[in-house]
Order: C-alpha cells, then structure tokens, then sequence
C-alpha cells in the first residue's frame, strides 16, 4: 500500500514521534523513507540586516559591516547545514538498524512552502507530520505548519498527537468516519489496511443531523411575515421532516455503514459500525474522545464538498480539537454496486402504477414511507395495499384521493401520531414507532422483538414526580408537555442562544421519540454535547433510575408495574451509539427492564 514515505524532521518531541511511526509502517508495508529537513538561512540574514543598526559605534564601519556579514551569513549557512545533517543522520540511523531504505532532502527557505512543494513535486505515498514542531504555545492540537501543508498537498497524511500510543495502545481501535462519499471509502480502505498489518479492531462512525431544520425553522418563525409564514407551511414541513426526512436520512447514513461493513468483510476484517444524531463534527469528536482511538481515519473532504476543496469541514475540525493520531487519506474508493444494492425489498407492477400517479414533487417522499413501513412491517416485498397505507397515512382526515398533490404537501396533519398509543423504542439507533410493534427497525434492522416498550402513563406518573408537567406550544403551533423539572434544567443554561438550541434540540429529540412528556432526564440527556458537564452533573445527582440504598442492586423502572424496582440479573451493554446501558429483569413481574448508564450496577 505505502512504498515512499516522507518523514519531515525538526527534532521536536513530535518529531521524534513521526520518526517512530515511520519506521514502523515502512517496516509494515515494505516502504522506503526520506527524511527532509528544512532551515531559513536567508530569513536570518535578513534579520541581521535589520539589526545593524543597534551593533555599537565601532562596528558601524563600513569595512567592519561587510566582514560581519560574511562572518555571519557563513555561520549561519554552515551552521544550519549541520543541524539539518545532525537530524537526519540520526533518522538514517534508525532505519539502517530497522534495515529499513533511507534517503535524505534540505532545503532552504519557509519550512511549510517548500514542504509543499517537495510533496506535490515527488511520488511520496504517505506523508508523516508531527502535529507540533518547537513553537508550541496555543491550545491548538495542531500545529500552524501542519495545517499549512495538510491543505495543500493531496497525498495521505498522518498526524502524530500522541506519540507513545502510536508505539504502543495496547487494545485500542481505529476509527473511521463515513459519509458515504468516495473520500470517506478510501479512507475505509486505509484504514482496513491498517488494521490487518496493525491487528487493530476496526470501528466506522456516521452521524446526521435531525435537529438542524428545526432550529432554522423556529428561527424563520421569527422573522417571516403572517402571509410568508402561512405560504411556507412550518407545520407541514416539519411534519415532512419527522415522519419522512429524518428517518430516511437515518437509513440514508445506516446504508453506509452497511455497505462499510460489507466493504470490510470483503477484506476479511470485522467491522463495528455506530450511527450518531447530531452535528457530525461534534458527535465525531466527541465519540473519539470516548472510543480514545489508536487512530482516526476519515476523508480529505466529505461529500458536501466540491473536488477542489482544500479540506472538508468535519475533517478540519477534527484536526483541530482531536486528541488522538490523525490520518487523512487522499485516495478515493467507490464500493461494488452488488454492496449497495442489498435492499431485499421489491415493488410489484400494481404498486409502481400507484407511485407514478403521485405528483413527482412528492413521489420520493411517498417511497420512503412505503420502504419504512415495510421494514416494520416485515414485508420483503411493495404492494399495492402496502402504498395505499402509506398515502392513507400522509391524507389529512376529510381528504379525497382527488386532492391528493394537496394532500402531500400538507403531508399529515393526523399522520402515524396517537399520544395515547404504546410507544415502541429501538434499542439500538432510538427509532420509535406506534401502532404496534415492528417486526424489524427500518434504520438498522434490529428485531422487533427487542424494542423496549414506553406506556404514556407511565411516563406520566413519572412527570407528577418532577413537579406535574405543563404544556408547552412549539414554533409550528403544535403541543408538547414538559415535566417541570425538566422546564428548570433548561434555566439552568445561563447563556439565551445556547438555552434556546437546547430547548430546541430536546423539543425535536421528542418528536423524533414520540415521547408525550419530556421528563428531567429526557431533557438532560438529549442536551447538546457542549453542555455535557451539566448534564452529566445532572444525571449523577437526579437519576430516576439510580440504585437505592440497598448495597449495590441494580433498579430501574418497570413500564409494566410503573414503579421503580429491582433489576434481576442486570447484563452491561453498549449501545450502537456508544452509550452504555443495563438490561435485566423485574424482581416482581419479570418483564424486562432496560436503564442507561451502569452505575451502582453489575455485569
């Protein structure tokens, strides 16, 4: 895979790192190295010219200044060669015992620059920086060279921030974020590679974004005139939104998770794939901070981006605040069309008539209800009566099939939502449905058997316990009841902006759950990540799942006896989106209990 490795050195700790990472992967794939170092004789010189002036008087002669500048310029050329020579010496050293080949490059003149040239000029395949050289002072995990040259060149890099883990991390993954674009493939590719010459597990990360329309949406509200408001439809968009759009966006990235982990499994390595909700920059980070990653693999841009872009957004933000190694690879990979076209579902004649008289505007939505509605349903197969459910589902009550493109685009005002019906939560991505329970999650398969059921009543008792609850009317007209314990945690946030896109997150996250009350810690735990030192605070304080004062038994709450009780034979597990939770069964009725968190728990 690697055959020319190029290693810029300056003697810095991470450096020193680069040096290590180096020989080791050259070691791995049979590669070569070049070390390189650069050194600014004339920015020197030109800063000795600028201070002549302050020399004292009797150097302040003409014959003596010209000496001192041959004396100086001599010096400091000669001086720098030698150090250049003295850091590489020692890189060919190393490699020589590693029997590893070795050659060397100097250069003179603004390190970054010529870095950038040499790269773009030779046939190098990966690119080993050090995230910092000797001018360490900001905050920054990276440093300003490093980032210089990571936007100019388009051959893989790999950024050392923690050198010691690099040569060693015993248990720690890789991770890898995908996107679905050719980009993030390669960088799947990459990271598959190092895995089998690394015997490193594997982890692929996606995330998308549910809350970002709502808070545009409620933004908008404010700003848009009566008229403007009632032309747009905010209820009708957002009702598009939560019952259609995001789902599909959920099984939009889940699909690309799937085909990395055939994609993986065709290289014969195993895969572990988590889907997140949120703000890709900031779930990413904030899952490598948790997984604490051996290194992390993504794509030079992702799939919003055009070719020509420098570096991709989420990309840069992660070189920026990750603590762990970074590589950004370059290369670009597209799976097999047998890899995404694993959908068993099919669609009969009588169903694709159907589809094809809905107005065109609104066909791909109906699809994407009909693909959902299947796979609760258990149907490997689209039929006629299965798509008139869905156009059923998306007509507003008193509406003829005549009406139909008005219909679509008023898109359920009564769609799939009864407050008073049993709410059925995916145990694993948080998809929840209604109307009885799913044969399978139409996000990432899991069976229906396993979904944790959520009685409304309960989760009203548990409001009357946080102070009673109180509705609460949201930018798009519609209710939503907040417990009041919750309503205080939300005033807790000092700063307005950041209260009110956490209220927003939590008022979207609800909807999303079709959860009737929003609970104390319901709200806690779906507040942006930004705020997690209160939430965790929080959590650890108020947990109304917590264990009792009965040594270290397991409780939580059973939605069938609506009380809190012991959890019989509690199992530790982790959730697809890296939460740890804990699954057991009622002491008293034995119906099975499932809790977030472990703590003052077993297993």
């Amino acid at each position: 895979m690697y055959k020319k490795i190029l290693v810029p050195l300056d003697n810095s700790p991470y450096a020193e790192g680069s040096s290590t990472a180096a020989v080791s992967l050259a070691s791995a794939f049979g590669a070569e190295i070049v070390g390189s170092h650069v050194y600014a004789a004339r920015m020197h010189e030109r800063r000795f010219r600028q201070l002549e002036a302050t020399l004292p008087e009797e150097y302040l002669v003409d014959r003596e200044l010209v000496r001192q500048r041959a004396v100086h310029d001599s010096l400091i050329s000669l001086g720098l060669q030698l150090i250049s020579d003295s850091y590489l010496d020692s890189m060919e050293e190393r490699c020589r015992e590693a029997e590893v080949p070795f050659s060397r490059k100097t250069f003179e003149g603004k390190n970054w620059e010529r870095l950038v040239e040499d790269v773009n000029e030779s046939d190098y395949d990966l690119v080993l920086l050090g995230a910092h050289g000797h001018g360490v002072t900001r905050s920054d995990t990276i440093g300003s060279v490093a980032l210089r040259v990571l936007r100019r060149i388009r051959t893989d890099a790999m950024v050392i921030k923690e050198p010691e883990v690099f040569s060693n991390g015993v248990g720690r993954p890789i991770v890898v974020a995908v996107d679905g674009s050719q980009e993030a493939f390669g960088a799947l590719q990459t990271a598959l590679a190092l895995a089998k010459v690394y015997h490193r597990p594997v982890e692929a990360v996606a995330a998308f974004d549910p809350y970002f329309h709502y808070a545009v949406f409620h933004g908008m509200v404010e700003i848009l005139s009566e008229e403007a408001a009632r032309l747009f439809r905010f209820k009708e968009q957002e009702q598009l939104h939560e019952e259609i759009i995001d789902t599909g966006l959920a099984r939009f990235y889940q699909a690309h998770l799937d085909v990395a982990r055939r994609v993986a499994e065709a290289e014969g390595v195993e895969l572990t794939t988590t889907l997140l909700t949120g703000r890709a920059a900031d779930e990413v980070l904030a899952y490598a901070a948790n997984a604490r990653p051996w290194m992390m693999v993504m794509g030079r841009i992702g799939s919003h981006s055009r070719e020509d872009m420098d570096l991709g957004s989420v990309t840069e933000h992660l070189l920026r605040f990750a603590q762990c190694n970074l590589m950004v690879a370059s290369r670009r990979y597209s799976p097999t069309l047998e890899m995404w076209s694993a959908s068993t579902l099919r669609w009969t004649d009588e169903a694709e008539s159907i589809l094809s008289r809905t107005p065109e505007q609104y066909r791909g939505a109906l699809r994407m209800l009909v693909q959902r509605l299947a796979m609760e349903q258990g149907h490997t197969v689209a039929t006629a009566s299965l798509v008139q459910e869905a156009t059923e589902a998306l007509r507003p009550k008193g509406v003829g099939s005549s009406s139909m493109e008005e219909a679509a685009l008023a898109v359920a005002i009564e769609t799939l939502r009864k407050d008073s019906a049993m709410v059925y939560v995916c145990p694993r991505c948080g998809h929840a449905a209604r109307n009885g329970r799913p044969v399978a999650c139409p996000v990432c398969q899991q069976e229906g058997a396993e979904f944790l059921e959520v009685a409304p009543e309960a989760l009203e008792s548990l409001a009357q316990a946080q102070g009673g609850a109180q509705t609460e009317e949201t930018f798009d007209g519609r209710s939503l009841r907040w417990a009041k314990a919750a309503l205080e945690q939300l005033k807790r946030v000092e700063d307005p902006y950041r209260r009110s896109r956490a209220r927003l997150r939590v008022e979207k996250a609800a909807r999303l759950a079709k959860t009737p009350i929003v609970t104390m810690e319901f709200a806690l735990r779906h507040m942006p990540r930004q705020l997690e030192r209160q939430r965790s605070s929080t959590i650890a304080s108020h947990d109304w799942m917590s264990h009792g004062d009965k040594g270290d038994a397991m409780y939580g709450y059973c939605f069938k006896c609506r009380t809190k009780r012991e959890m019989r034979n509690p199992t530790l597990v982790t959730l697809r989106n890296g939460r740890v939770g804990t699954r057991g069964g009622c002491s008293s009725c034995g119906t099975e209990m499932f809790r977030l968190g472990n703590r003052g728990g077993r297993g």
